[in-house]
């Protein structure tokens, strides 16, 4: 016989409840549901659906657990429960039951639950009546009703000392009645006797009717809150202080292992200390959860109240306005779904009520900046974005003062920055560098305040932070902003750098008696000229600011080491000290290196820094390309982390990708350059000297993995962008022609190669620049781009001049990567001439240096290069080298490209066509 509609036997055994939802009820004593007023004919097991859902309102409730609750132990197939749920949504409406798509549903109108006599005490309880168990306490008032049962005001007859008594008549609600008493116990054996958590005093669990027995707290937050002229009559001030208290209530909670799961104003009491101020208390942690039950057994106490499943925490408690997102999709709660629902609190204190939703726009209601970043970070609908911590949102409400008066401040650097920024705005396209010192110094010095906010907890320090503000912005405004308006008016092209030499020649006077705001001062004075390349100045700021850093703070103090730093930054890439040797740099890195590690609690930026500075070393002076690419990737993890971002952080994806390129990672290079230009586009825009800086470099890897038809065009853009910006002549316009040439060479198209590589060193000779590694690289490649359009005997010349040169140059026994380099293309150039004899004599010494010849590409196939060449040789003596060819050309494939010229070389000498 089929019984779904028999009468559960349990439905008596816990039926004393009203659900009331949508115009209906459902009546838990006897299953039997209304709408409006009448009577549905359902049968028992749609009830019990409804039912499920109803203790579930607002959350998801799987079809596993409607199968596993309603027709448990029984086997059936799903339409039963399809079925139960299209009655349900015939007889109270379509809307009310949501599908969620191959999961379950849930109830979607709200749901109110209460005791099924709303008029009278189900224990017959009334004012006036001793309290049953402790009849020298007498009821006075009933304080409402929960899940556990009802809740009283009791007094003293003798002592007029009131308190709260708990009531339960059956084993569910008592089993609620014991949660609460164990995790008393167990906060107050953690944590110590608290006066911001109501204390259970006493409880009765042997006979009906159970009670627990706790001191009153005072008035819930709630009926505070209607005292008087309303919450609105209460200070901002005064709210956010008891706000603070209870948030720092259950953070201490949450240290002793409990969740409370069921945060509102009705669980927050205010109660009066002697001298009459008010203060918060957390109460009612009947729906607590354990994050580790093992913490019971650690301190002795009995596991009353908790079966296995409210051990692990279920996550259907908690009133729905107040509720975190993922627990209605029936995620378990967590410590952040408590600070979900004190960022809701937070909200309606600050609005000054206490019963708004947050609901989509709220932040129109919140005027205050930070208060609108508190309440967002608190109540944010992802867990993953949410503030992990209640002691987070209690600090950020303590120092609101202080975070007010440091953001005031920061507002008013950022309009003086604007300000020394557009006074040089019509000089940004004409000299650009001109624009980025000013930025640079007028943010610098603001940023310099660094040093003294370490603790901005109170208004003394912020008041001395305005004080160093108001010297420094005297500093910037008369001592070099008054030049760059002389600058301004087209009165001498050289004035600004002279009034930024003049500023910097005054720091000691105008910061006398304040040695260390000086030296952040010549710190920031030193980064500009470093900026502007004029490196002895920069070396002069920064060893001013040493030397102060090193008295006030000590020689292995942060501002000393990153001074240190610096100056090792310009002395090991742009320095000519015969004597600072690799080894010398080696031994002076591994110095400062150490020092900095030793650092207890060094900052991330001077740590990105270093890891910086030991990547450019491996990659650009000991040319172990490898060993940049960790120091780059451990630079740019940390420069990831940090928010807000660096103002190089562009720079420093840039740099790790640059690094992998070298280092023969291609994908990762690819990643990162394009990482790079996304966000240089974001933040700065694509034709930014920053983002066009990552498209030079880009170029260089496409040329670098035979890329060079997408080389091409993005060079032939960029050679366009940087000219429109920063004029034909500019250093960076030059190097994107450098870039196209080297694009040109690689496909292959000779005529155009030869024709930019000249463009690009006419300007550098008319510009009267000193030679360079570069310009020896770009007349080595366009010599043998002549001698492949035939006209071998130019190229040839070209070369005999240029190797006395290189070698003059180099200072070299002509066994450096750069002059191997040069040797490489000469013997390929004599052979295109017919010079073998004279190829062979420059090849051979170069066979054992294969990967150490090209400090500019990666050297993955240089190896094969030779071999090339000296297959080259062996065919014009007359020998049969198609054999070797093939196999060469099987080495090659990994780095074969269409129209690379060295692969195309090898497969016509397999072919015997070369």
């Amino acid at each position: 016989m089929d019984n779904d509609n028999a009468l559960p036997q349990s439905a008596s055994d816990s039926s004393d409840c009203l659900w009331v939802f949508a115009g209906a009820e459902l009546n838990e004593r006897d299953l039997s549901v209304k709408l409006k007023g009448q009577s549905v004919d359902l049968d028992y097991k749609s009830v019990e659906v409804l039912l499920v859902l109803l203790r579930h309102a607002g959350e998801v409730v799987t079809k596993d657990e409607l199968f596993e609750t309603v027709w448990a132990g029984r086997v059936t197939v799903e339409g039963v429960l399809t079925n139960a749920i299209s009655k349900l949504r015939k007889a109270l409406g379509e809307d009310v039951i949501a599908t969620q798509h191959r999961i379950g549903y849930r109830l979607t109108v709200p749901v109110t639950r209460k005791l099924l006599s709303e008029t009278a005490s189900e224990l017959h309880l009334n004012a006036g009546d001793p309290v049953p168990g402790r009849e020298a306490w007498r009821l006075l008032r009933a304080l409402g009703t929960g899940g556990q049962g009802e809740v009283w005001l009791a007094e003293q007859a003798k002592t007029r000392e009131q308190r709260v008594f708990k009531f339960a008549i059956d084993a569910g609600r008592l089993s609620s009645l014991k949660r609460e008493a164990t995790l008393y116990r167990l906060l107050r054996d953690v944590l110590g006797e608290r006066r911001d958590f109501a204390r259970v005093l006493e409880w009765n669990f042997e006979t009906t009717p159970f009670f627990l027995e706790c001191e009153y707290g005072g008035l819930s937050l709630v009926d505070w809150a209607d005292q008087g002229a309303g919450l609105a009559s209460v200070s901002l001030d005064e709210r956010l202080r008891l706000m603070a208290e209870t948030a720092e209530a259950v953070a201490a909670s949450h240290s002793a292992g409990v969740l409370h799961k069921d945060l509102k104003p009705g669980n927050v009491l205010i109660w009066r200390d002697d001298a009459g101020l008010e203060h918060a208390r957390l109460t009612d942690f009947g729906s607590s959860r354990l994050l580790d039950a093992a913490q019971l057994d650690a301190a002795g106490i009995t596991r009353l109240g908790f079966t296995v499943t409210q051990l692990a925490g279920e996550s259907t408690s908690g009133t729905p306005l107040y509720r975190a997102p993922e627990l209605l999709n029936g995620q378990l709660p967590t410590v952040q779904s408590d600070v979900y629902s004190l960022g809701v609190m937070l909200y309606q204190l600050v609005v000054g009520d206490l019963r708004r939703p947050l609901s989509p726009g709220w932040e129109q209601d919140v005027t205050d900046p930070l208060l609108r970043a508190d309440i967002a970070a608190a109540a944010h609908g992802k867990p993953s974005e949410r503030m992990t911590a209640a002691d987070e949102l209690a600090r950020r409400l303590r120092t609101l003062d202080a975070r007010r008066i440091e953001a005031i401040e920061q507002s008013q650097l950022a309009q003086r920055a604007a300000t020394a920024e557009a006074l040089v705005q019509r000089n940004r396209t004409r000299r650009p560098w001109i624009a980025a010192a000013f930025v640079a110094l007028a943010l610098g010095l603001a940023g310099s305040l660094y040093f003294f906010s370490q603790s901005q907890t109170s208004l003394r320090a912020a008041r001395e932070e305005a004080s160093n503000v108001q010297l420094i912005n005297a500093f910037v405004k008369d001592d070099v902003l008054r030049q760059a308006s002389q600058y301004a008016s087209g009165k001498d092209k050289t004035t600004v750098l002279e009034a930024i030499i003049r500023a910097a020649a005054t720091v000691e006077q105008k910061f006398a008696g304040r040695p260390a705001l000086a030296a952040r001062i010549h710190e920031t004075l030193g980064t500009v000229f470093d900026d502007r390349l004029d490196r002895p100045a920069a070396l002069r700021e920064y060893g001013l600011a040493l030397g102060q850093f090193q008295t006030l703070y000590g020689a292995n103090s942060e501002p000393a080491l990153t001074m240190e730093l610096a100056i090792l930054r310009i002395r090991t890439h742009y320095d000519n000290d015969e004597a600072f040797t690799q080894e010398k740099i080696r031994s002076e890195l591994t110095r400062v290196e150490a020092g900095i590690r030793a650092l207890s609690n060094p900052s991330t930026d001077l740590l990105i820094d270093l890891e910086m500075d030991l990547g450019r070393a491996e990659l650009e002076i000991f040319y172990d390309f490898a060993k940049a690419v960790p120091h780059y990737e451990a630079a740019l993890k940390m420069a990831e982390a940090q928010a807000p971002r660096r103002a190089d952080y562009v720079s420093i994806i840039r740099w790790t990708a640059v690094a992998h390129s070298r280092a023969g990672t291609s994908d990762r290079a690819d990643k990162l350059f394009t990482q790079a230009l996304d966000e240089a586009a974001r933040t700065v825009g694509a034709t930014h000297p920053e983002a066009m800086d990552v498209r030079r470099n880009f170029v260089t890897h496409y040329t670098r993995t035979r890329r060079y038809e997408e080389a091409i065009v993005m060079a032939e853009q960029l050679l366009k962008d940087r000219t429109a910006f920063a004029g034909e002549t500019d250093s960076d316009t030059v190097l994107a022609l450098g870039g196209l040439a080297l694009s040109y060479f690689g496909a292959q198209r000779w005529r155009d190669a030869e024709l930019t590589y000249q463009k690009g060193l006419d300007i550098v000779r008319a510009k009267g620049s000193k030679p360079s590694t570069r310009s020896y690289f770009w007349r080595t490649y366009q010599a043998y781009a002549i001698a492949r359009q035939g006209r071998t005997t130019e190229a040839v010349a070209l070369f005999t001049k240029l190797k006395p040169d290189a070698r003059a140059y180099w200072e070299t026994d002509e066994d450096i990567p750069p002059y191997n380099f040069v040797d490489f293309f000469y013997a390929a150039t004599l052979i295109e001439a017919g010079q073998t004899a004279r190829a062979k004599g420059l090849l051979e010494p170069l066979m054992s240096k294969a990967a150490r010849i090209d400090l500019a590409e990666t050297a993955a196939d240089w190896p094969q290069r030779l071999h090339l060449l000296a297959l080259r040789i062996q065919a014009a003596e007359g020998k049969s080298v198609a054999a070797d060819a093939d196999v060469l050309l099987r080495e090659m494939q990994p780095f074969a490209v269409p129209r690379y010229w060295v692969w195309e070389d090898v497969q016509r000498l397999a072919a015997n066509s070369l």
